[in-house]
């Protein structure tokens, strides 16, 4: 994930979560400040199961601009 201008948003991913690197602190939410840059691993449909899901910036007028995306977790079958 990579804040672009000059802008802070909040990173939230529906249904899933993961360790951010280097800590032990299960996230599904984090703070992205501009031109920062962060990568995590999910292994993605951990306890949750195969669909579609959500992610989206919870900062309201990002959210209204359409900052916002989905992807879908294939079952292994």
């Amino acid at each position: 994930v990579i804040g672009l201008g000059t802008a802070f948003h909040t990173f939230h991913l529906h249904g899933h979560r993961w360790i951010q690197p280097g800590t032990t602190h299960i996230l599904d939410t984090f703070n992205v400040g501009p031109i920062q840059r962060e990568s995590f691993v999910i292994k993605a449909g951990e306890g949750v199961g195969p669909g579609h899901w959500h992610y989206h910036c919870h900062v309201l007028q990002h959210m209204q601009s359409g900052m916002m995306g989905a992807f879908m977790v294939i079952g292994s079958k």
